[in-house]
Protein backbone atom coordinates (compact mmCIF):
# COMPACT_ATOMS: atom_id res chain seq x y z
CA UNK A 1 0.00 0.00 0.00
CA UNK A 2 1.73 3.08 -0.97
CA UNK A 3 2.43 5.52 1.67
CA UNK A 4 1.74 3.06 5.04
CA UNK A 5 5.34 2.89 5.11
CA UNK A 6 6.81 5.84 7.00
CA UNK A 7 10.69 7.21 6.43
CA UNK A 8 10.94 9.23 9.86
CA UNK A 9 12.28 7.03 12.91
CA UNK A 10 9.68 6.30 15.63
CA UNK A 11 11.02 9.03 18.19
CA UNK A 12 10.79 11.57 15.65
CA UNK A 13 6.90 12.78 16.18
CA UNK A 14 6.90 16.15 16.97
CA UNK A 15 3.49 16.71 19.18
CA UNK A 16 1.12 19.15 17.68
CA UNK A 17 -2.57 20.09 18.33
CA UNK A 18 -5.40 17.51 20.03
CA UNK A 19 -7.18 17.45 16.45
CA UNK A 20 -6.20 19.27 13.18
CA UNK A 21 -9.41 19.43 10.31
CA UNK A 22 -8.84 20.47 6.77
CA UNK A 23 -11.66 20.96 3.86
CA UNK A 24 -10.90 21.30 0.44
CA UNK A 25 -12.87 21.66 -2.51
CA UNK A 26 -11.49 21.61 -6.12
CA UNK A 27 -13.42 22.47 -9.18
CA UNK A 28 -12.48 21.87 -12.77
CA UNK A 29 -13.52 22.70 -15.85
CA UNK A 30 -12.20 21.66 -19.14
CA UNK A 31 -12.05 19.82 -22.73
CA UNK A 32 -11.51 16.19 -23.62
CA UNK A 33 -10.96 15.71 -27.19
CA UNK A 34 -11.01 11.98 -26.84
CA UNK A 35 -12.96 10.64 -23.90
CA UNK A 36 -12.90 7.21 -24.65
CA UNK A 37 -9.20 7.02 -26.20
CA UNK A 38 -10.72 5.77 -29.95
CA UNK A 39 -8.65 5.40 -32.95
CA UNK A 40 -10.63 7.04 -35.08
CA UNK A 41 -14.06 9.06 -34.60
CA UNK A 42 -13.11 10.61 -31.48
CA UNK A 43 -15.80 11.52 -29.08
CA UNK A 44 -15.05 15.04 -27.34
CA UNK A 45 -16.86 16.60 -24.88
CA UNK A 46 -16.49 19.31 -22.33
CA UNK A 47 -17.18 18.36 -18.51
CA UNK A 48 -17.12 19.70 -15.36
CA UNK A 49 -14.97 17.75 -11.75
CA UNK A 50 -16.24 18.63 -8.24
CA UNK A 51 -13.29 17.44 -5.90
CA UNK A 52 -14.22 17.62 -2.41
CA UNK A 53 -11.94 16.48 0.40
CA UNK A 54 -12.23 16.20 4.50
CA UNK A 55 -9.54 15.05 6.67
CA UNK A 56 -9.07 14.93 10.37
CA UNK A 57 -5.51 13.82 12.08
CA UNK A 58 -4.56 13.64 15.45
CA UNK A 59 -0.72 13.96 16.71
CA UNK A 60 1.37 13.14 19.86
CA UNK A 61 4.74 12.99 20.68
CA UNK A 62 4.17 8.43 20.61
CA UNK A 63 1.30 8.44 18.00
CA UNK A 64 -0.76 10.05 15.07
CA UNK A 65 -4.20 9.01 13.52
CA UNK A 66 -5.84 10.12 10.44
CA UNK A 67 -8.66 10.17 8.84
CA UNK A 68 -9.71 11.12 5.09
CA UNK A 69 -12.23 11.03 2.44
CA UNK A 70 -11.65 12.32 -1.06
CA UNK A 71 -14.92 12.12 -3.73
CA UNK A 72 -15.08 13.43 -7.51
CA UNK A 73 -17.90 14.08 -9.36
CA UNK A 74 -17.92 14.54 -12.78
CA UNK A 75 -19.89 15.15 -15.41
CA UNK A 76 -19.89 15.17 -19.66
CA UNK A 77 -21.61 18.15 -21.21
CA UNK A 78 -21.98 16.30 -24.32
CA UNK A 79 -21.35 12.23 -23.24
CA UNK A 80 -23.27 12.27 -20.07
CA UNK A 81 -23.40 8.53 -20.33
CA UNK A 82 -20.03 8.79 -19.18
CA UNK A 83 -20.74 10.67 -15.62
CA UNK A 84 -19.29 9.20 -12.58
CA UNK A 85 -19.62 9.34 -8.99
CA UNK A 86 -16.25 8.44 -6.89
CA UNK A 87 -15.25 7.93 -3.14
CA UNK A 88 -12.59 7.35 -1.11
CA UNK A 89 -12.26 6.57 2.87
CA UNK A 90 -9.35 6.21 4.76
CA UNK A 91 -8.17 5.68 8.50
CA UNK A 92 -4.40 5.22 9.24
CA UNK A 93 -2.37 5.23 12.26
CA UNK A 94 1.25 5.23 13.67
CA UNK A 95 2.43 4.15 17.58
CA UNK A 96 5.79 4.39 18.63
CA UNK A 97 6.41 1.21 20.83
CA UNK A 98 9.70 1.97 22.81
CA UNK A 99 12.70 4.25 21.50
CA UNK A 100 13.02 2.22 18.57
CA UNK A 101 10.40 0.56 16.90
CA UNK A 102 6.95 1.56 15.34
CA UNK A 103 4.10 0.11 14.03
CA UNK A 104 1.61 1.84 11.44
CA UNK A 105 -1.30 1.02 9.82
CA UNK A 106 -4.08 1.97 7.05
CA UNK A 107 -7.75 0.68 6.16
CA UNK A 108 -8.55 2.12 2.40
CA UNK A 109 -12.20 1.71 1.09
CA UNK A 110 -12.93 3.02 -2.67
CA UNK A 111 -16.18 2.72 -4.80
CA UNK A 112 -14.86 4.25 -7.92
CA UNK A 113 -15.15 3.58 -11.39
CA UNK A 114 -12.32 2.67 -14.08
CA UNK A 115 -12.07 5.30 -16.87
CA UNK A 116 -13.35 4.64 -20.11
CA UNK A 117 -10.52 3.29 -22.57
CA UNK A 118 -7.94 2.78 -19.50
CA UNK A 119 -8.50 -0.95 -19.76
CA UNK A 120 -9.33 -3.98 -21.63
CA UNK A 121 -12.83 -4.18 -19.53
CA UNK A 122 -14.23 -1.51 -20.93
CA UNK A 123 -16.61 -1.46 -23.49
CA UNK A 124 -16.16 2.38 -25.09
CA UNK A 125 -19.86 3.01 -26.36
CA UNK A 126 -21.52 2.22 -22.61
CA UNK A 127 -21.08 3.65 -19.24
CA UNK A 128 -17.52 2.88 -17.11
CA UNK A 129 -16.83 -0.11 -15.06
CA UNK A 130 -17.77 0.23 -11.23
CA UNK A 131 -16.25 -1.41 -8.67
CA UNK A 132 -15.55 -1.91 -4.94
CA UNK A 133 -12.64 -2.12 -3.71
CA UNK A 134 -11.11 -2.21 0.20
CA UNK A 135 -7.40 -3.03 1.10
CA UNK A 136 -5.72 -3.52 4.78
CA UNK A 137 -2.46 -3.10 5.63
CA UNK A 138 0.24 -2.75 8.84
CA UNK A 139 4.26 -1.93 8.75
CA UNK A 140 6.29 -3.49 11.76
CA UNK A 141 9.67 -1.52 12.16
CA UNK A 142 12.51 -2.00 14.24
CA UNK A 143 15.69 0.57 14.47
CA UNK A 144 18.93 -0.93 15.91
CA UNK A 145 19.81 0.81 18.84
CA UNK A 146 22.73 2.87 17.08
CA UNK A 147 20.32 4.14 14.30
CA UNK A 148 22.19 2.09 11.64
CA UNK A 149 20.05 -0.52 10.75
CA UNK A 150 16.26 -0.47 9.70
CA UNK A 151 14.20 -3.46 9.37
CA UNK A 152 10.46 -3.46 7.92
CA UNK A 153 7.89 -6.52 7.66
CA UNK A 154 5.10 -5.19 6.13
CA UNK A 155 1.47 -7.14 5.29
CA UNK A 156 -1.50 -6.21 3.45
CA UNK A 157 -4.82 -7.65 1.84
CA UNK A 158 -6.96 -6.23 -0.62
CA UNK A 159 -10.47 -6.94 -2.52
CA UNK A 160 -11.59 -5.59 -5.68
CA UNK A 161 -15.02 -6.44 -7.03
CA UNK A 162 -17.30 -4.66 -10.26
CA UNK A 163 -20.90 -3.86 -10.20
CA UNK A 164 -22.10 -3.62 -13.54
CA UNK A 165 -21.31 -5.12 -16.90
CA UNK A 166 -20.91 -8.41 -15.35
CA UNK A 167 -20.40 -10.47 -18.43
CA UNK A 168 -17.01 -8.74 -19.15
CA UNK A 169 -16.06 -7.26 -15.55
CA UNK A 170 -16.14 -10.85 -14.03
CA UNK A 171 -12.64 -10.97 -15.20
CA UNK A 172 -11.22 -8.23 -13.18
CA UNK A 173 -12.60 -9.15 -9.93
CA UNK A 174 -9.14 -9.76 -7.60
CA UNK A 175 -7.99 -10.57 -4.00
CA UNK A 176 -4.51 -9.89 -3.21
CA UNK A 177 -2.47 -11.28 -0.38
CA UNK A 178 1.27 -9.44 -0.23
CA UNK A 179 4.20 -9.41 2.10
CA UNK A 180 7.30 -6.98 2.61
CA UNK A 181 10.39 -7.79 4.20
CA UNK A 182 12.54 -4.69 3.73
CA UNK A 183 16.52 -4.01 5.32
CA UNK A 184 17.67 -0.55 5.15
CA UNK A 185 21.25 0.20 6.38
CA UNK A 186 22.09 3.91 6.94
CA UNK A 187 25.52 5.12 6.63
CA UNK A 188 27.51 7.67 8.32
CA UNK A 189 26.70 10.30 5.14
CA UNK A 190 23.61 10.01 5.03
CA UNK A 191 23.24 7.22 1.94
CA UNK A 192 20.71 4.24 2.62
CA UNK A 193 21.08 1.10 1.23
CA UNK A 194 17.94 -1.05 0.89
CA UNK A 195 17.42 -4.44 -0.12
CA UNK A 196 13.61 -5.94 -0.18
CA UNK A 197 11.66 -9.23 -0.49
CA UNK A 198 8.34 -8.48 -1.43
CA UNK A 199 5.40 -11.43 -2.58
CA UNK A 200 1.83 -10.60 -4.23
CA UNK A 201 -0.65 -13.42 -4.25
CA UNK A 202 -3.20 -12.71 -6.73
CA UNK A 203 -6.39 -14.66 -6.73
CA UNK A 204 -9.41 -14.45 -9.50
CA UNK A 205 -12.40 -16.08 -8.42
CA UNK A 206 -13.31 -16.43 -12.50
CA UNK A 207 -11.35 -19.51 -12.35
CA UNK A 208 -11.91 -20.23 -16.38
CA UNK A 209 -9.68 -17.24 -17.03
CA UNK A 210 -6.60 -19.17 -15.19
CA UNK A 211 -4.86 -15.27 -14.31
CA UNK A 212 -4.32 -16.49 -10.36
CA UNK A 213 -0.35 -15.69 -9.81
CA UNK A 214 2.28 -15.11 -7.65
CA UNK A 215 4.33 -12.30 -8.36
CA UNK A 216 7.91 -12.26 -6.22
CA UNK A 217 10.53 -9.83 -6.49
CA UNK A 218 14.28 -9.32 -5.06
CA UNK A 219 15.57 -5.43 -5.26
CA UNK A 220 18.34 -4.03 -3.98
CA UNK A 221 19.39 -0.24 -4.52
CA UNK A 222 19.80 2.88 -2.60
CA UNK A 223 18.36 6.40 -1.58
CA UNK A 224 20.96 9.46 -1.52
CA UNK A 225 19.99 12.83 -0.07
CA UNK A 226 22.02 15.87 -0.46
CA UNK A 227 23.00 17.78 3.00
CA UNK A 228 20.69 20.18 4.34
CA UNK A 229 23.38 22.73 3.40
CA UNK A 230 24.04 21.91 0.00
CA UNK A 231 23.45 24.75 -2.09
CA UNK A 232 21.50 22.70 -4.73
CA UNK A 233 19.23 19.93 -3.09
CA UNK A 234 19.17 16.63 -4.74
CA UNK A 235 17.69 13.30 -3.95
CA UNK A 236 18.42 9.74 -5.65
CA UNK A 237 16.72 6.73 -5.04
CA UNK A 238 17.23 3.42 -6.98
CA UNK A 239 16.02 0.01 -7.03
CA UNK A 240 16.86 -3.18 -9.42
CA UNK A 241 16.47 -6.85 -8.87
CA UNK A 242 14.53 -9.82 -10.23
CA UNK A 243 10.92 -10.49 -10.94
CA UNK A 244 9.64 -13.26 -11.03
CA UNK A 245 5.75 -13.79 -11.74
CA UNK A 246 4.27 -17.77 -11.56
CA UNK A 247 0.94 -18.58 -13.07
CA UNK A 248 -1.32 -21.29 -11.52
CA UNK A 249 -2.03 -23.03 -14.80
CA UNK A 250 -2.35 -22.21 -18.86
CA UNK A 251 -0.30 -19.16 -18.57
CA UNK A 252 3.66 -20.04 -18.36
CA UNK A 253 5.96 -18.54 -15.68
CA UNK A 254 8.07 -15.27 -16.85
CA UNK A 255 11.07 -13.92 -14.78
CA UNK A 256 13.51 -10.88 -15.55
CA UNK A 257 14.86 -7.80 -14.49
CA UNK A 258 12.46 -4.91 -12.34
CA UNK A 259 13.74 -1.35 -11.93
CA UNK A 260 12.26 1.60 -9.92
CA UNK A 261 14.47 4.48 -10.41
CA UNK A 262 13.65 8.16 -9.26
CA UNK A 263 15.56 11.37 -8.87
CA UNK A 264 15.10 14.91 -7.67
CA UNK A 265 18.02 17.79 -9.14
CA UNK A 266 17.94 21.33 -8.08
CA UNK A 267 19.39 23.10 -11.60
CA UNK A 268 19.05 26.65 -10.72
CA UNK A 269 17.33 29.12 -9.08
CA UNK A 270 13.82 27.83 -8.11
CA UNK A 271 13.99 25.09 -10.83
CA UNK A 272 13.54 21.39 -10.28
CA UNK A 273 14.53 18.62 -12.69
CA UNK A 274 12.81 15.05 -11.89
CA UNK A 275 13.34 11.42 -13.70
CA UNK A 276 11.98 8.75 -13.19
CA UNK A 277 12.17 5.10 -14.74
CA UNK A 278 10.30 2.19 -14.20
CA UNK A 279 9.98 -2.20 -15.74
CA UNK A 280 7.89 -4.83 -14.49
CA UNK A 281 5.77 -7.65 -15.80
CA UNK A 282 1.75 -7.61 -15.37
CA UNK A 283 -1.51 -9.54 -16.19
CA UNK A 284 -3.93 -7.41 -18.53
CA UNK A 285 -7.92 -8.93 -17.34
CA UNK A 286 -9.93 -8.89 -20.22
CA UNK A 287 -7.45 -9.10 -23.48
CA UNK A 288 -5.80 -12.57 -23.59
CA UNK A 289 -2.42 -12.09 -23.35
CA UNK A 290 -0.22 -14.68 -20.94
CA UNK A 291 1.49 -11.11 -19.60
CA UNK A 292 2.64 -7.63 -20.29
CA UNK A 293 5.78 -6.40 -20.13
CA UNK A 294 5.95 -2.60 -18.86
CA UNK A 295 8.74 -0.18 -19.37
CA UNK A 296 8.05 3.75 -18.51
CA UNK A 297 9.43 6.94 -17.74
CA UNK A 298 8.86 10.57 -16.76
CA UNK A 299 10.98 13.68 -16.92
CA UNK A 300 9.45 16.83 -15.77
CA UNK A 301 10.63 20.37 -14.97
CA UNK A 302 9.05 22.31 -12.63
CA UNK A 303 10.36 26.04 -12.07
CA UNK A 304 9.31 28.66 -8.84
CA UNK A 305 8.93 31.78 -10.90
CA UNK A 306 7.73 33.14 -7.17
CA UNK A 307 6.42 32.24 -3.90
CA UNK A 308 2.92 32.09 -5.18
CA UNK A 309 3.60 31.38 -8.87
CA UNK A 310 4.89 28.17 -10.35
CA UNK A 311 4.59 25.81 -13.78
CA UNK A 312 5.85 22.21 -14.60
CA UNK A 313 6.55 21.24 -17.72
CA UNK A 314 6.42 17.28 -18.51
CA UNK A 315 7.01 14.54 -20.95
CA UNK A 316 6.52 10.48 -20.17
CA UNK A 317 6.56 7.26 -22.00
CA UNK A 318 5.80 3.92 -21.55
CA UNK A 319 6.22 1.05 -24.05
CA UNK A 320 4.05 -2.19 -23.29
CA UNK A 321 4.80 -6.04 -24.68
CA UNK A 322 1.86 -8.25 -24.69
CA UNK A 323 2.59 -12.12 -25.15
CA UNK A 324 0.48 -14.35 -26.19
CA UNK A 325 0.60 -18.37 -26.85
CA UNK A 326 -0.33 -20.24 -23.62
CA UNK A 327 -3.80 -19.02 -22.32
CA UNK A 328 -4.83 -17.81 -26.05
CA UNK A 329 -3.59 -17.48 -29.29
CA UNK A 330 -2.24 -14.59 -30.85
CA UNK A 331 0.71 -12.76 -32.05
CA UNK A 332 2.79 -10.51 -29.92
CA UNK A 333 1.77 -7.00 -29.29
CA UNK A 334 3.25 -3.79 -28.69
CA UNK A 335 1.84 -0.68 -27.49
CA UNK A 336 4.12 2.91 -27.23
CA UNK A 337 2.75 5.70 -24.86
CA UNK A 338 3.39 9.18 -25.04
CA UNK A 339 2.49 12.16 -23.31
CA UNK A 340 3.39 15.65 -22.78
CA UNK A 341 1.80 17.97 -20.37
CA UNK A 342 2.52 21.33 -19.07
CA UNK A 343 0.82 23.02 -16.25
CA UNK A 344 0.51 26.70 -14.80
CA UNK A 345 -0.26 27.15 -10.50
CA UNK A 346 -1.17 29.94 -9.09
CA UNK A 347 -1.58 30.72 -4.89
CA UNK A 348 -4.08 33.65 -5.14
CA UNK A 349 -4.27 33.28 -1.53
CA UNK A 350 -3.59 30.90 1.48
CA UNK A 351 -6.79 29.14 0.94
CA UNK A 352 -7.33 29.57 -3.00
CA UNK A 353 -5.17 27.78 -5.57
CA UNK A 354 -5.97 28.34 -9.66
CA UNK A 355 -4.77 25.89 -11.54
CA UNK A 356 -3.97 25.61 -15.65
CA UNK A 357 -3.01 22.30 -17.51
CA UNK A 358 -2.91 20.90 -21.43
CA UNK A 359 -1.90 17.71 -21.98
CA UNK A 360 -1.28 15.70 -25.12
CA UNK A 361 -1.62 12.02 -25.10
CA UNK A 362 -1.23 9.27 -27.92
CA UNK A 363 -0.73 5.55 -28.11
CA UNK A 364 1.12 4.42 -31.42
CA UNK A 365 -0.30 0.01 -31.61
CA UNK A 366 1.13 -2.74 -33.12
CA UNK A 367 -2.79 -3.66 -33.77
CA UNK A 368 -4.32 -0.59 -35.62
CA UNK A 369 -7.04 -1.00 -33.11
CA UNK A 370 -5.51 0.22 -30.11
CA UNK A 371 -3.91 3.26 -31.92
CA UNK A 372 -5.43 6.83 -30.09
CA UNK A 373 -4.94 10.71 -30.02
CA UNK A 374 -5.86 13.02 -27.16
CA UNK A 375 -5.87 16.81 -26.41
CA UNK A 376 -7.10 17.75 -22.36
CA UNK A 377 -7.45 21.07 -21.29
CA UNK A 378 -8.13 22.15 -17.53
CA UNK A 379 -8.82 24.89 -15.35
CA UNK A 380 -8.92 24.15 -11.43
CA UNK A 381 -9.87 26.07 -8.88
CA UNK A 382 -9.22 24.75 -5.31
CA UNK A 383 -10.51 26.37 -1.45
CA UNK A 384 -8.79 24.61 1.30
CA UNK A 385 -10.96 25.91 4.58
Amino acid sequence: MPGLAWSQAAAEAVAGPAWRHEWRLGTVVGHNDNVTLEPAAPVSSRFVAWQPAWSMRREDARSQFGLSWRAELLRYFDRSVHNTDNQEAVAEGRHAIGDAAAAAWRVTVQDWHDPVGSNSLARLSDDPDHFVAGAAGVVLRQDSADGGHRLEFEATVSRKRYQNHREVTVLGDVGTRSTVLRWERVRETGARWMTEIRNVAADYPFKAAALDNDDARLTTGFRLDSAPDAERAHAVQVRVGIQRRTFSRLRPDVEGPTWDLQGRWQIGSGAWLDLSATRAVEVAPGDGADNVTQRGWRAAWTQVWRPDLRSTLGASGSGLQYRYGGFSDGLPRHDGVRAFDIGLRHDWSPGLSLTLTHALGRRDSTDDANDYRRRLTTLGVEWRL
